[in-house]
């Protein structure tokens, strides 16, 4: 099968291109396997450039790309940290993160880092498109049982194809546990759901917390 490639402007081949790589399947296939983002076995039919590098909030830039292979086909988004001290502070998204997993709370699915830099699943859909509030409920009420001073954490908040809501965003605005019981996200989720007030007070009420 020919190898089909597809670029944009300022997309990640862009940067694939500047570190001395031919945009073919052969060098194409070094740099996934090398982030370990394409198995040994598996040869590489296509990859695409699908939005170039934008802003994507205060800490990062990001893009996503997609590529399939004769097993799969990938969607993923890479973002750069563009702090003053970008190592330092994906150091601080490691952590962060892995405070929410050991929480309990949902978590993107990472799947290189590096170079100040993340390349993970990407999540189509934002918060709002969920099939399953009753999962924002449960995010916000962990957030607020750990201390989290997060005040707009829906924001933070991307959906599978299936609606499942995973956090993507873990720098300095998701804050830091507390240790003391806080009620912010609970705040947010009712300024947003107003109509579904009842069944958040229930959950929160039925949790004890």
């Amino acid at each position: 099968m020919d190898f089909n490639i597809k670029t944009i402007n300022k997309g990640i081949t862009a940067d694939i291109f500047k570190i001395g790589l031919t945009l073919d399947q052969k060098e194409i296939s070094s740099w996934l396997k090398n982030k370990s983002l394409l198995k040994d076995e598996e040869v590489l039919n296509s990859f695409q450039d699908l939005t170039p590098w934008t802003r994507a909030g205060g800490e990062t830039y990001s893009t996503t790309f997609s590529y399939s292979t004769d097993k799969a086909t990938y969607n993923l988004i890479a973002k750069a940290i563009v702090t003053t001290h970008p190592e330092k502070s994906l150091l601080d998204w490691i952590r962060r993160r892995k405070i929410l997993f050991d929480s309990n709370i949902p978590v993107s699915n990472w799947l290189w880092t590096g170079e100040a830099t993340i390349i993970e699943t990407f999540y189509p859909k934002d918060y709002t498109e969920t099939s399953k509030f009753e999962e924002l409920i449960k995010i916000a009420f962990s957030l607020d049982k750990f201390g989290f001073s997060t005040l707009k954490f829906l924001d933070d908040l991307r959906c599978d194809e299936d609606g499942k809501p995973y956090y993507i965003d873990f720098g300095f605005d998701l804050g830091e546990p507390s240790g003391n019981i806080k009620e912010n996200a609970k705040q947010y989720l009712l300024k947003k759901y107003s109509q579904k007030a009842r069944e958040i007070e229930t959950c929160y009420s039925d949790n004890l917390l």
